[in-house]
């Protein structure tokens, strides 16, 4: 893994133009599964419920932001939503979907959760939410240590997940 090249502390909006470049952070990071041998977006179809037409919606709505290097390349994106179906309670909140960053570069994830939690309390919201496999010891412990406690469980197709939040109300 190659030190990470990062310099800027920006999360932009994705323009349409760059979706694909986005998109193959997802196909290195599902490629990095295979190698590694986990169990999780390679093995549930990712594609196949987010196609690339889903990614171009998110950017139109200003929805899908990118991560960028020193150098301009996307390393990191991220769907912040005002909305989610798992949850119906209509606080004021940031849902984080389709979190995915370069695995040939460290850091990007953390950054990325700090950028938007930073953007979450300048919006004004009150929680940042987001839902992670059930059976990744991994991410849930990652999560965990973000401050993001559990609150619920969700189910789509074949993924099983648990719904954790974070309230914004700690600055």
């Amino acid at each position: 893994m190659k030190p990470s090249p990062l310099e800027t502390q920006t999360l932009v909006p994705c323009p349409v133009a760059d979706v694909p470049d986005a998109i193959q952070i997802y196909v290195r990071r599902i490629e990095w599964m295979d190698e590694k041998k986990l169990r999780h977006w390679n093995a549930l179809g990712y594609f196949n419920f987010y196609p690339p037409p889903y990614f171009e919606e998110r950017s139109r709505r200003g929805e899908l932001f990118v991560y960028r290097d020193a150098t301009g390349a996307i390393v990191g994106a991220v769907v912040l939503t005002d909305s989610d179906e798992s949850w119906s309670d209509g606080a004021s909140a940031y849902y984080v979907h389709n979190l995915v960053t370069d695995p040939s570069v460290r850091g990007v994830g953390r950054t990325m959760m700090n950028l938007v939690l930073a953007k979450a309390r300048a919006d004004g919201k009150r929680f940042l939410r987001l839902d992670c496999d059930a059976s990744s010891a991994f991410l849930n412990r990652y999560y965990g240590e973000l401050g993001f406690k559990p609150v619920g469980e969700c189910a789509y197709g074949p993924y099983r997940g648990i719904r954790r939040q974070r309230e914004l109300d700690d600055r």
